[in-house]
Protein backbone atom coordinates (compact mmCIF):
# COMPACT_ATOMS: atom_id res chain seq x y z
CA UNK A 1 0.00 0.00 0.00
CA UNK A 2 3.01 2.33 0.23
CA UNK A 3 2.97 3.02 -3.51
CA UNK A 4 -0.80 3.44 -3.32
CA UNK A 5 -0.46 6.17 -0.69
CA UNK A 6 2.14 7.99 -2.79
CA UNK A 7 -0.13 7.93 -5.83
CA UNK A 8 -3.28 8.93 -3.95
CA UNK A 9 -1.65 11.86 -2.22
CA UNK A 10 0.10 13.08 -5.34
CA UNK A 11 -3.39 14.09 -6.49
CA UNK A 12 -3.98 17.69 -5.29
CA UNK A 13 -7.75 17.29 -4.96
CA UNK A 14 -7.52 14.06 -2.94
CA UNK A 15 -4.78 15.37 -0.64
CA UNK A 16 -6.80 18.54 0.00
CA UNK A 17 -9.82 16.48 1.15
CA UNK A 18 -8.07 13.70 3.13
CA UNK A 19 -5.19 13.86 5.62
CA UNK A 20 -2.03 12.10 4.50
CA UNK A 21 -1.40 8.72 6.08
CA UNK A 22 1.74 6.87 6.92
CA UNK A 23 2.31 3.86 4.61
CA UNK A 24 1.71 0.39 6.06
CA UNK A 25 2.09 -3.16 4.81
CA UNK A 26 -1.65 -3.83 5.27
CA UNK A 27 -4.00 -4.53 2.37
CA UNK A 28 -6.25 -1.68 3.46
CA UNK A 29 -6.14 2.03 4.29
CA UNK A 30 -8.46 4.04 6.49
CA UNK A 31 -9.36 7.70 5.97
CA UNK A 32 -11.01 9.99 8.50
CA UNK A 33 -14.18 11.79 7.52
CA UNK A 34 -14.56 13.90 10.64
CA UNK A 35 -16.49 11.49 12.84
CA UNK A 36 -15.17 9.09 15.46
CA UNK A 37 -18.14 6.78 14.76
CA UNK A 38 -17.01 5.84 11.25
CA UNK A 39 -14.33 6.17 8.60
CA UNK A 40 -13.71 5.34 4.95
CA UNK A 41 -11.70 2.19 4.32
CA UNK A 42 -10.13 1.13 1.02
CA UNK A 43 -9.21 -2.54 0.64
CA UNK A 44 -7.55 -4.80 -1.92
CA UNK A 45 -9.21 -8.21 -2.03
CA UNK A 46 -6.83 -10.63 -3.73
CA UNK A 47 -9.28 -13.59 -3.61
CA UNK A 48 -11.93 -11.75 -5.60
CA UNK A 49 -9.50 -9.59 -7.61
CA UNK A 50 -11.23 -6.45 -6.44
CA UNK A 51 -10.92 -3.19 -4.58
CA UNK A 52 -13.59 -1.89 -2.29
CA UNK A 53 -14.33 1.47 -0.78
CA UNK A 54 -16.54 1.47 2.27
CA UNK A 55 -17.94 3.53 5.06
CA UNK A 56 -17.03 1.44 8.10
CA UNK A 57 -19.23 2.12 11.12
CA UNK A 58 -17.47 0.68 14.14
CA UNK A 59 -20.18 0.14 16.77
CA UNK A 60 -23.28 2.23 16.09
CA UNK A 61 -26.32 0.46 14.62
CA UNK A 62 -28.41 3.61 15.14
CA UNK A 63 -26.03 5.56 12.90
CA UNK A 64 -26.34 2.86 10.23
CA UNK A 65 -30.15 3.05 10.44
CA UNK A 66 -30.04 6.83 10.29
CA UNK A 67 -27.85 6.74 7.18
CA UNK A 68 -29.99 4.00 5.62
CA UNK A 69 -33.01 6.31 5.96
CA UNK A 70 -31.18 8.57 3.46
CA UNK A 71 -30.03 5.74 1.19
CA UNK A 72 -31.65 7.06 -1.99
CA UNK A 73 -30.28 10.58 -1.50
CA UNK A 74 -26.79 9.31 -0.67
CA UNK A 75 -26.64 7.00 -3.69
CA UNK A 76 -28.01 9.74 -5.94
CA UNK A 77 -25.34 12.17 -4.70
CA UNK A 78 -22.62 9.57 -5.24
CA UNK A 79 -24.06 8.46 -8.59
CA UNK A 80 -23.42 4.89 -7.41
CA UNK A 81 -25.38 2.01 -5.91
CA UNK A 82 -23.95 0.88 -2.59
CA UNK A 83 -24.15 -2.38 -0.71
CA UNK A 84 -25.67 -1.69 2.73
CA UNK A 85 -24.62 -4.28 5.33
CA UNK A 86 -25.97 -3.71 8.82
CA UNK A 87 -24.41 -6.99 10.02
CA UNK A 88 -26.72 -7.44 13.04
CA UNK A 89 -24.62 -10.30 14.44
CA UNK A 90 -21.52 -8.05 14.59
CA UNK A 91 -20.63 -4.74 16.17
CA UNK A 92 -19.61 -3.07 12.93
CA UNK A 93 -21.72 -2.16 9.90
CA UNK A 94 -20.48 -1.50 6.38
CA UNK A 95 -21.69 0.51 3.42
CA UNK A 96 -19.56 -0.32 0.41
CA UNK A 97 -18.97 -0.54 -3.28
CA UNK A 98 -16.68 -3.14 -4.82
CA UNK A 99 -15.03 -3.09 -8.24
CA UNK A 100 -13.41 -6.04 -9.97
CA UNK A 101 -9.87 -5.14 -11.09
CA UNK A 102 -6.66 -6.82 -12.16
CA UNK A 103 -4.43 -6.04 -9.19
CA UNK A 104 -1.38 -7.48 -10.95
CA UNK A 105 -1.69 -5.41 -14.14
CA UNK A 106 0.33 -2.28 -13.41
CA UNK A 107 -0.87 -0.70 -16.65
CA UNK A 108 -4.38 -0.46 -15.14
CA UNK A 109 -3.25 0.96 -11.80
CA UNK A 110 -3.82 4.62 -12.79
CA UNK A 111 -7.43 3.80 -13.66
CA UNK A 112 -7.82 1.88 -10.38
CA UNK A 113 -6.41 4.78 -8.35
CA UNK A 114 -8.65 7.26 -10.16
CA UNK A 115 -11.64 5.08 -9.24
CA UNK A 116 -10.54 4.85 -5.59
CA UNK A 117 -9.94 8.60 -5.30
CA UNK A 118 -13.20 9.51 -7.00
CA UNK A 119 -15.21 7.08 -4.87
CA UNK A 120 -13.59 8.20 -1.60
CA UNK A 121 -14.29 11.85 -2.39
CA UNK A 122 -17.89 11.15 -3.40
CA UNK A 123 -18.41 9.02 -0.31
CA UNK A 124 -17.04 11.64 2.06
CA UNK A 125 -19.16 14.40 0.53
CA UNK A 126 -22.34 12.29 0.40
CA UNK A 127 -22.16 10.94 3.97
CA UNK A 128 -20.70 13.93 5.80
CA UNK A 129 -23.97 15.89 5.76
CA UNK A 130 -25.69 13.05 7.67
CA UNK A 131 -23.04 12.56 10.35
Amino acid sequence: MESCIKILFSDANFSRIFNKRKPTTDHWMDFSIGSSACHIAVSQIQKRKAVDVELYINDDKELFKSLFAHKDEIEKNMEMELEWKELPERKASRILIEKTVDLDDRATWPEQFDYIMDTCIKMKRAFKRYL
